[in-house]
């Protein structure tokens, strides 16, 4: 049932039938409730179609909190095709239409967000410093791994 539910929502978004079992961010908002206050920092190591996000947002608006989210996608274009979309659209609003034809304006979350990709890992998997990292890609690691 619950898969239903956020397949619906992925549906209504506009970002049709890309996943087989998406969460409903209703869903997701309870445990993010129950779990965080509203300041907290919620991590989503698999991000997929964005609903944790999406309950961020929708909890923000409801209770004035602060939350904010990070979100990891491994793929790419899942990131920017599903994640991304999906946590613009509802940040600033969507329609859609009803069965009978009736369109439905969804107001938007509010809030935003900011899309980075990653670059080169800077170890191979075998624990020793990968070729592919520049010099400077590296400097900048060892600057920000000791800037504490």
């Amino acid at each position: 049932f619950l898969s239903e539910v956020g397949k619906t929502e992925l549906e209504n978004i506009g970002l049709g039938e890309t996943f087989d079992y998406p969460k409903p961010s209703g869903f997701v908002k309870i445990i993010i409730d129950s779990m965080a206050n509203k300041d907290s920092i919620i991590l989503d190591s698999f991000a997929g179609s964005g609903t944790t996000a999406h309950a961020v947002l929708d909890l923000n608006k409801e209770d004035g909190g602060n939350r904010k989210f990070i979100l990891v996608e491994l793929e790419k274009n899942i990131a920017k095709n599903i994640t991304a979309e999906r946590v613009k659209r509802v940040a600033k609003g969507y329609s859609y239409e009803k069965n009978g034809g009736e369109v439905i304006k969804v107001p938007g979350l509010g809030g935003g967000f900011e899309y980075v990709e990653l670059g080169e890992p800077l170890f191979d998997k075998d624990g020793t410093i990968n070729k592919a990292v520049s010099f400077e890609d590296m400097a900048r690691y060892v600057f920000y791994g000791n800037a504490y």
